[in-house]
């Protein structure tokens, strides 16, 4: 047993068993680290952690042991963890309820099968068909893995997705912006948000004001609208008057004594000859 009347510090943690996984990445998943406090109330609590970990990366079942050995002289003690990697298992059959607007067939050619199945892979490939959605105005799809089944004669797991594409959002733009819409369309962010409730029109709106204070138009008013022409549709609408471009033709500077004119005007974020910002003008 180890006496814990002193204070006992982690000298060395060695992971064995671990390849082709970094010694470095299951090292992060102890609580514990070199230099740290050793606490042996936690190993049982480590060896969950590493084996959960394993899993993720794809290798079921694994099994995980964490020793200590104490140093015959000083408070210190090591670490060893040993590692029996689990069984890996590749994707064979995937099935895909609720989709519509992609194929079977395009969906499936976006999850990865040419490695181990991995739950941490997975969830990317789940994201980067998410955004291949809002891309077509649908940033409010969602897809989740609804049953994985393990076959553990053939080594293979088969899929269950759920795909739930709910409305198409369309972004309309339109009035007087001197400012191409795509470009406008990217500074609102509703598809970066993947909402388009209240509070996302809003910011957008507000995310619009300050684009068009920056580049010269302090006076530009923006309005917005939302309505749903169908079950399937969203139309958010921003209507811009850009107003009058404003440039910045001379700045003069009074009361000054001990710094010259050329020198303060140097270190002002509104320049002359420069576009007028309202936020820059207010600056401090």
């Amino acid at each position: 047993s180890l006496s814990l009347n002193k204070s006992v510090k982690v000298r060395d943690i060695k992971i064995q068993g671990n390849y082709p996984i970094l010694s470095k990445k299951i090292r992060r998943v102890i609580p514990m680290q070199a230099g740290s406090l050793f606490n042996a109330g936690i190993l049982t609590e480590s060896e969950e952690s590493i084996a959960n970990y394993l899993e993720k990366s794809g290798y079921h079942n694994s099994q995980v042991t964490i020793s200590y050995k104490k140093h015959p002289r000083f408070p210190v003690v090591d670490i060893k963890a040993k590692i029996i990697k689990g069984e890996t298992y590749r994707i064979n059959q995937i099935s895909i309820e609720g989709n519509s607007l992609f194929s079977d067939k395009k969906i499936r050619g976006k999850i990865s099968r040419s490695s181990r199945f991995r739950k941490k892979k997975l969830k990317k490939d789940l994201e980067k068909i998410k955004k291949s959605y809002a891309r077509k105005g649908h940033i409010k799809a969602r897809i989740k893995v609804n049953k994985i089944y393990y076959h553990p004669d053939s080594k293979t797991v088969d899929l269950k997705l759920q795909v739930k594409e709910n409305k198409k959002l369309k972004i309309l733009i339109e009035g007087k912006t001197f400012i191409p819409k795509n470009r406008l369309k990217k500074i609102i962010g509703l598809e970066q948000r993947r909402s388009y409730d209240r509070y996302a029109i809003k910011t957008g709106k507000k995310r619009l004001k300050k684009y068009y204070e920056i580049n010269g138009y302090p006076n530009a008013v923006i309005t917005t609208k939302v309505y749903k022409p169908s079950k399937t549709e969203v139309i958010a609408k921003y209507i811009v008057e850009a107003g009058k471009h404003v440039e910045v033709k001379k700045i003069s500077l009074d009361g000054n004594k001990e710094i010259s004119n050329k020198r303060l005007k140097k270190e002002l974020f509104t320049k002359e000859s420069g576009l007028f910002s309202r936020e820059a003008f207010n600056r401090k």
